[in-house]
């Protein structure tokens, strides 16, 4: 509701934190990549959207003693210390930041999507990325070359068990799954596993 409080946590470069502050939310960015953010307020200030209050901080780290009423991580935002308790310990930070009545909104690589073939012939490359998975760790790992350098991202891929497991722990009481951002149903074909958790 036009109002509300809003925190996107992993906000990159404002794709969803500007239209969502245009429509009268008061949104609060949070990102540890500074050229992120600085493009995210670049956005913003072409946009003329001056509500946005941008932090740059690790997931891992932040604390508000505000509370919010919706909390958003899209785009696998989520997973990128590729530590599974470091994960589980940005959850609970992230519920405790909600309200009483707060909902919480995950947008995550479907797991089941790992289970194909091709990850079990050691990955696959797109363009100038590569990409692979160990299924013991639950790490997905993407290479790629940026200015002539190699980088690499390793991301926890949470099971959608878990994930459930860990939500009801830290006092979630609704629990819900799409395979798409519109509330289609999750598949085992879904590119995407969205989560909806409210307390």
């Amino acid at each position: 509701r036009n109002g509300q409080s809003i925190l996107d946590a992993g906000c990159g470069y404002g794709r969803h934190a500007i239209p969502l502050a245009k429509h009268g939310y008061h949104v609060t960015c949070l990102d540890a990549s500074k050229s992120m953010l600085q493009a995210a307020k670049k956005r913003a200030e072409e946009a003329k959207v001056n509500t946005i209050d941008f932090r740059l901080v690790e997931l891992q780290t932040f604390s508000f003693k505000t509370k919010f009423d919706i909390i958003i991580s899209m785009f696998t935002s989520l997973g990128y210390t590729a530590n599974p308790d470091q994960e589980k310990s940005i959850l609970e930070r992230l519920a405790t930041s909600l309200k009483p009545e707060g909902v919480l909104l995950l947008d995550l690589k479907n797991p089941a999507w790992f289970d194909a073939p091709v990850f079990k012939k050691g990955g696959f490359k797109r363009g100038d990325q590569k990409h692979s998975y160990d299924a013991e760790k639950r790490i997905w790992t993407i290479r790629h070359v940026i200015n002539g350098k190699e980088r690499e991202a390793r991301i926890y891929v949470f099971s959608k068990e878990g994930l459930e497991k860990r939500l009801t722990e830290l006092g979630f009481q609704e629990i819900r799954f799409f395979g798409d951002i519109t509330g289609g149903a999750l598949k085992e074909d879904s590119l995407r596993m969205i989560v909806v958790a409210s307390k």
